[in-house]
């Protein structure tokens, strides 16, 4: 399967270049049922669009699968996972490359039911409850768009790009079935409980296919059709809420997974933010990279749990730095990119969103809060992930030897990692459209970083307990450092006087000199670890310090 997924990324790469070359679009158009004056089409649309967006879940479907291999090893129905994921990730690839009603419910619907077969595989009641939640809302969903379909029918035609009868009613249709599948508000409590399934379930549910469904289809309608204002400023008040709640629930949240799907959530409502104030481009372009920084923390946290027989509370976990480094690397790298750190994807794609968003007038303020709350939680809640890398708290390194050894297994995660740092500048090369609304004043764009320090320093408060008062009371972290500079500088003067001392005696010379230097040496390089995590803050103070004063 994952050579298989691997041949359709190389060869979507293919046509994504060649669709962003020429700028074509090819509609392929087969009628499967013609009944008096109505045809059933099945229709297929290849642009850039779609083929752009089927490459990023081909490559995160082949990434996710290739960890599957290791993280259900031993599973005895691990084919039947297999298969089951290969027609998840099929029906999202009908969806993408849908052209009519028809298929776009073909997909839809089997988004819906190979996601409930996933959720519950493993027994037990939890998962049973959970997937029987995600089913009853997708199928909400599902009751919606089958009432679509009725003024398709009254059109007498199936294509998604040739509405123009009951247009309202179809965008509202349309837009509220699309809110069920996205998890906007209220429909939003299936996602958390869908964390039931296993991991790489989760990581492509929530990285490039069922979540992102609605989001797609909503895309597409902006793209082909000319989406009324007046729905405009619901999706903008609902979208906000969905940031806000998600960001915050994630902040008191002790279950990793959980965690990262709060935070899914929080950044679904900035892909909806977007597309309600008819930013397009960077919504899907948003859309592109948190698909590959997902995915990447979502491989992450499942290499956590192998390590950590399966805890699940951020409490217990730590020490990730010291048992796997490798892994502690790309798992620092996808909380920066989710937290919107500079110098990686996502703060490409959300720093652009939240500066158009700062300088709109077609923004309501009730909204705009909402999404300045919501930025704030998503640096504070991705501060605490990073806890567990540097954490104190040691696991032991569990299950298989392959964890630490093979480079198949770290594949996934330097493909994803690379993407999660590079794909902000390579996307915007690919189509320039996203550069016209790079042009924003100064001034908000330093808004944006004021919104990163602020969550940074709540998370570093939330990490460390009472990290608030001995940040201050220390005069930020300036007194331990000044304490673990003494036990080094007595040590370096010691030497050095033994050392000057030996360049006077020809015949110790070489007895002293290489004893000192490597004690020397030696001393430089522990003295990170000689005021342990204390020091750890001193670097997060510094580098902060160090960022906003340039």
């Amino acid at each position: 399967m994952p050579v298989l997924l691997l041949v359709m990324s190389l060869l979507m790469t293919f046509m994504t270049w060649n669709m962003f070359s020429c700028s074509g679009t090819l509609v392929v158009e087969l009628e499967l049922v013609d009944l008096s004056s109505i045809v059933f089409p099945v229709t297929m649309i290849l642009d850039s669009v779609s083929v752009s967006f089927a490459l990023v879940v081909s490559l995160v479907s082949f990434c996710v699968f290739l960890f599957a291999v290791y993280y259900m090893d031993g599973d005895p129905f691990f084919n039947r996972f297999t298969w089951l994921l290969l027609l998840f990730v099929t029906s999202m690839m009908v969806l993408i490359f849908s052209g009519s009603l028809f298929v776009l419910l073909l997909g839809w619907d089997g988004l819906g039911l190979s996601s409930f077969a996933l959720i519950i595989y493993y027994s037990s009641r939890e998962s049973l409850s959970a997937g029987y939640l995600t089913l009853l809302v997708n199928r909400l969903g599902d009751c919606v768009m089958i009432m679509t379909m009725f003024l398709f029918l009254a059109a007498g035609h199936f294509s998604l790009f040739n509405v123009s009868e009951n247009l309202y009613w179809v965008v509202f249709l349309m837009g509220l079935s699309s809110l069920t599948k996205s998890a906007q508000y209220p429909f939003s409590s299936w996602l958390p409980a869908a964390m039931a399934a296993p991991t790489p379930v989760s990581a492509l549910v929530h990285s490039s296919t069922l979540v992102t469904a609605g989001v797609y289809l909503l895309i597409r309608l902006s793209l082909s059709w000319e989406v009324p204002c007046i729905f405009s400023t619901p999706l903008m008040l609902l979208s906000s809420v969905t940031c806000m709640l998600g960001g915050l629930a994630a902040i008191f949240e002790n279950d990793l997974k959980k965690i990262i799907a709060l935070s899914t959530l929080s950044q679904l409502g900035v892909m909806m933010y977007s597309i309600s104030m008819n930013l397009v481009d960077l919504a899907l372009f948003h859309l592109y990279v948190h698909a590959m920084f997902k995915a990447l923390l979502f491989i992450g946290a499942g290499t956590v749990l192998m390590m950590g027989f399966g805890i699940q509370d951020i409490r217990l976990l730590g020490g990730i730095l010291k048992n796997s480094p490798l892994t502690s690397v790309f798992f620092v790298i996808s909380s920066l990119c989710l937290a919107g750190v500079p110098f990686t994807s996502g703060f490409c794609s959300k720093h652009l969103i939240l500066e158009k968003m700062l300088c709109s007038h077609s923004c309501t303020g009730l909204s705009l809060i909402f999404m300045v709350v919501g930025s704030v939680a998503t640096a504070i809640y991705s501060v605490r992930l990073m806890k567990i890398v540097f954490g104190s708290q040691v696991i032991t390194t569990t299950c298989s030897p392959m964890v630490n050894k093979s480079f198949l297994f770290f594949c996934p995660m330097l493909i994803l990692g690379g993407m999660g740092v590079s794909g902000g500048l390579l996307f915007p090369s690919i189509n320039m459209a996203f550069v016209d609304s790079a042009f924003i004043p100064g001034s908000l764009s330093m808004a944006f970083n004021m919104i990163l320090f602020v969550g940074t320093v709540i998370g570093m408060y939330f990490i460390f307990g009472n990290g608030g008062s001995t940040f201050l009371t220390t005069m930020f972290y300036l007194t331990p450092s000044s304490y673990s500079m003494s036990k080094v500088i007595p040590n370096i003067s010691v030497m050095t006087i033994s050392l000057d001392s030996g360049w006077l005696e020809p015949s110790v010379v070489m007895n002293r000199l290489l004893p000192q230097l490597s004690v020397y040496a030696h001393y430089f390089l522990l003295w990170p670890s000689l005021t342990k995590s204390t020091m750890v803050k001193v670097y997060v103070v510094f580098f902060l310090i160090l960022y906003y004063s340039l």
